[in-house]
């Protein structure tokens, strides 16, 4: 465990922000994790990341809002700039594998590969309204729905989507 200690460290050590600004956003790319924003001087600085430094292709970042102020931190020995801290923000991104989690003011989106969940209960609410069963008599129990396998084929693909634990 010492060993591990010692190379974070080191890593940090040498990673750690060696200015810190407050600027204003003034471009966010549409879904990406960066944006530029202009101090209160004027000074520009353009591709700040908004994500922690991912190596397995996952991303995990917020899209501040255009207009809206941040931290800036340039990271010692480079000329990356990295957000430390969002004033606003207009989008909440996860990804990793095939899932995406999507948050923004106007909703969500939930995908795992294509599927999406609002396509899936958008199938089932059709699927619902074709519900349609038999009765051999009054008063005697229903056959199962005559559309069974639609309800069964989606429930395999919400299971799929959907985790519960």
């Amino acid at each position: 465990m010492t060993e591990l200690k010692q190379a974070l460290d080191e890593y940090v050590k040498d990673r750690m922000p060696e200015t810190m600004v407050l600027a204003k956003v003034t471009y966010v790319l549409d879904d990406g994790p960066w944006c530029n924003a202009t101090d209160a001087v004027g000074n520009e600085y353009s591709e700040i990341r908004l994500q922690p430094q991912l190596l397995n292709g996952s991303e995990s970042y917020m899209l501040p809002k255009v207009g809206s102020w941040i931290v800036v931190g340039s990271l010692r020995g480079t000329t990356e700039y990295v957000c430390l801290m969002i004033g606003e923000f207009d989008i909440i991104r996860q990804a990793t594998g095939g899932t995406l989690f999507r948050q923004t003011a106007n909703g969500f989106v939930m995908k795992k590969n294509t599927e999406t969940l609002a396509g899936l209960v958008g199938e089932l609410i059709a699927a619902i309204k074709l519900l349609t069963v038999t009765c051999a008599a009054p008063g005697s129990p229903s056959s199962p729905p005559i559309n069974v396998a639609v309800f069964t084929a989606l429930e395999t693909r919400f299971n799929d989507l959907l985790k519960t634990g």
